[in-house]
């Protein structure tokens, strides 16, 4: 396909001229590639009449880039000629003006602020730490412009539009990719989403001109232009008492917008200063009444409104809604990008490490032998010192962010597995290794990730987050452990389903319910905690007391998860009792594994945990709930990665399920066929006394 070369107009005051050619390097490749022609006043030869010269390069130029600064603003040209031709060309449709923000100045209220401007976090270039960064993300959104205009698909947005259809497919092996805020969405596609929102909206006023009846218009624009992104739009989400008429989500369920809809005969202003009063969130709301629209972000009304009657304004709005990053949301996927590329050099760097101190380190040597005999006993016979090592590396690039995001110094000597490993670590400290000196390489992404939980308002938001880190930490590191497990994260709306769906089952056929007494729950394989976590916020406080320590149980076999659900359950629990208790339901234990004979009678990791892996076996478990990892196996020799066999329990999967199969792959059944096993006969010959649900 064709594209045309676009003319484009740097406006900028003489005192900016130092960026202005760096910026014009960053512009190099789409000179190179005949996508953009740019010009300048440096431009004007000498001898030309330069007045003459520049506006004639102004009417015709199809970008106008205005370099805005301090100088900028204060120069007469600058803003009475070049700003005034450019924004009466970009209301024409002639032309299309893009804000450079350099220099921190009061530009907010400039007749340019209604633009969009770069860098799109609307950070001024000299703000940044780095200029090169800066100037990279402004050269990439004039691409996307240029893109737009030319009518060409954007590669980034295709390679995320394709990321986003493999996940929602379920992808390999479930993973996900970090769902990065658009730096810019297509004019095009806006145009054709609010076309349909004024059809919808036209629709709705003939039948039902109020509130309820208008907002369905606005929530369908905004779910797919959320949807369009990557996200999604949560409708009356309750946050902390506060129920705004929608919470736009990102992939990992951190709130990114909000929205509220009032009637067309409201007093809009009057209605915002309601909620503000009630403590509504003023991160990045958008509160409108099909007539016009106001946008807070950064806790302050930004100082235009959007007139929903005028297309181009509703796509203003849209793309300044969809477009906003929090400052601690920009680091954290800034540090979580750097923290995917690095955290593989750095665990092999600690493998190293590791590996040289079994041979040097006679301390850590004795150690180690100890650990892995009771890892082998407890969690598999089969696991060699390699597992073992992965283990220790984990625990060590992780350790600090339990520590930290729950404010629980603590974490090492509470935690029952992780008091073993630091035994191990402190060890391999003994004779040369410097934990802290290595860590360093990391302190960027700690730093990050800390600063952003601190701004999460509540330990579910918390526990979202490190489900966060959990999940990225698996995808850059132990990629084939997460493949054999089959990591994955089951959406809240899944957890909330099944578990209420137990508690129907619970009622309709045996006259209870959940928070009952006695009603003994077990996640076999608890990942991170979610659906116990689930179960604790729906018993009420006179109940719960009892239920935590007598009634619910879960297992896990992997380290991360393992401290990840303690610490989500814990949390949770002291958030609804204001008192800590160490949740001594969990066990870190490989469920399948306690169903093989030669395993029943051995001690599993460390007394405390034996004593609980007992008083769950011991337990007339009523309800078996979660959603067990799948895999089906690895997809080559070389990969030697095969999931792990269960003689007991695979021969009874196969007697029940697959010896009268005709299938041809009946080693595909998966953990779920597994965990039935367990069931026990129905008492006295009559129905079944367990409830299972499995995803």
């Amino acid at each position: 396909m064709s594209t045309d070369t676009f003319e484009l107009f740097y406006a900028y005051a003489d005192e900016d001229e130092r960026l202005l050619k760096k910026l014009n390097k960053h512009l190099s490749l789409l000179v190179r590639q005949e996508l953009i022609s740019p010009w300048s006043s440096q431009n004007i030869a000498a001898g030309t009449l330069w007045d003459q010269e520049l506006r004639a390069r102004l009417n015709a130029a199809h970008i106008i880039l205005l370099l805005v600064s301090a100088d900028f603003i204060a120069s007469d040209y600058c803003y009475s000629v070049e700003v005034q031709q450019a924004l009466r060309r970009h209301a024409a449709g002639e032309a299309h003006v893009i804000p450079i923000l350099l220099h921190p100045c009061d530009w907010e209220y400039a007749p340019f602020a209604k633009l969009a401007p770069l860098p799109n976090n609307r950070k001024p270039v000299k703000m940044w730490s780095n200029e090169d960064a800066a100037l990279t993300n402004v050269a990439k959104g004039i691409r996307k412009v240029v893109n737009e205009l030319n009518g060409t698909a954007d590669p980034d947005a295709e390679e995320e539009t394709k990321n986003t259809k493999k996940n929602a497919r379920g992808g390999e092996a479930g993973r996900r990719n970090m769902a990065r805020t658009p730096q810019n969405i297509d004019r095009n596609y806006l145009k054709k989403i609010v076309r349909q929102y004024y059809i919808e909206l036209k629709d709705y006023q003939e039948v039902a001109n109020y509130e309820l009846g208008l907002r369905a218009a606005f929530q369908n624009m905004l779910s797919a232009v959320a949807k369009h992104c990557g996200w999604s739009l949560a409708p009356e989400m309750t946050i902390d008492r506060i129920r705004p008429d929608g919470v736009v989500l990102d992939e990992f369920r951190i709130r990114r917008g909000y929205w509220e809809a009032k009637g067309p005969k409201v007093n809009l202003d009057e209605e915002i200063r309601k909620k503000i009063a009630t403590g509504y969130p003023l991160t990045n709301t958008l509160f409108e009444d099909s007539k016009r629209a106001v946008l807070y972000q950064g806790k302050s009304r930004t100082p235009n409104e959007y007139d929903l009657s005028d297309a181009n304004r509703v796509i203003d709005l849209l793309r300044d809604f969809f477009t906003y990053v929090e400052p601690d949301i920009e680091n954290f996927e800034e540090a979580v990008e750097e923290f995917k590329e690095r955290i593989p050099e750095n665990a092999q760097a600690l493998l190293n490490i590791i590996k040289d101190e079994h041979k040097l380190n006679k301390k850590f040597q004795d150690s180690f032998a100890t650990f892995a005999e009771v890892c082998r006993t407890s969690l598999d016979p089969k696991m060699n010192d390699a597992a073992i090592d992965e283990m220790l590396v984990q625990h060590l690039l992780t350790e600090r962010l339990f520590r930290t995001v729950f404010n629980n110094p603590d974490f090492v000597n509470n935690n029952i597995i992780a008091s073993e490993i630091e035994k191990v670590v402190r060890a391999l400290a003994s004779r040369s290794f410097n934990r802290n000196e290595f860590l360093k390489t990391l302190d960027r992404f700690y730093v990050a990730i800390e600063r952003a939980a601190r701004e999460r308002e509540s330990w579910s938001a918390r526990q979202d987050f490190l489900n966060t880190v959990y999940e990225r930490f698996f995808q850059s590191f132990s990629t084939k452990q997460a493949d054999t497990h089959g990591i994955v994260y089951t959406p809240q709306e899944i957890v909330d389903f099944m578990v209420e769906s137990v508690d129907e089952v619970l009622k309709r056929e045996f006259g209870k319910s959940i928070e009952t007494p006695g009603v003994k729950i077990l996640d076999p394989a608890t990942g991170t905690g979610n659906f116990i976590v689930n179960i604790i916020r729906r018993i009420d406080e006179f109940n719960l007391e009892k239920k935590y320590k007598e009634d619910l149980f879960c297992n896990e076999i992997m380290l991360l998860p393992y401290y990840i659900s303690s610490l989500n359950i814990e949390h949770e629990y002291y958030a609804k009792m204001g008192q800590y208790e160490p949740f001594d339901g969990i066990s870190f234990a490989d469920t399948l594994e306690l169903a093989e004979g030669q395993q029943m009678a051995l001690e599993m990791f460390v007394e405390e945990n034996t004593e609980r892996v007992k008083r769950q076996k011991d337990a007339n478990i009523m309800v078996v709930i979660g959603n067990p990892p799948y895999n089906v196996g690895q997809k080559n020799e070389n990969d030697n990665n095969k999931n792990r066999k269960y003689p007991v329990v695979d021969g009874g999967v196969y007697e029940k399920y697959a010896k009268g199969s005709k299938a041809t792959n009946t080693r595909a059944l998966s953990l779920t066929f597994r965990l039935n096993q367990t069931k026990r006969p129905p008492p006295c010959g009559g129905r079944p006394d367990q409830v299972k649900f499995f995803l």
